[in-house]
């Protein structure tokens, strides 16, 4: 995990208070890291607190 995800508190709040079968929604693949390693952090720990991340986002 790199300091940026670390320092993000309202994440941090968010993975703690997440339980097994939440779901996590993002806007956009950016809200929910802002680079591949702490998306792959991220998602693995919502994978092991059995939380499913989804991103959506629309175009146009």
């Amino acid at each position: 995990m790199s300091g940026a995800t670390y320092e993000r508190e309202g994440l941090q709040r968010l993975l703690a208070r997440a339980e097994k079968d939440d779901i996590i929604i993002c806007t956009k693949m950016d809200r929910l890291g802002r680079n591949t390693a702490d998306m792959i952090y991220i998602v693995g720990a919502c994978y092991k607190k059995g939380i499913a991340p989804f991103v959506f986002w629309r175009t146009g």
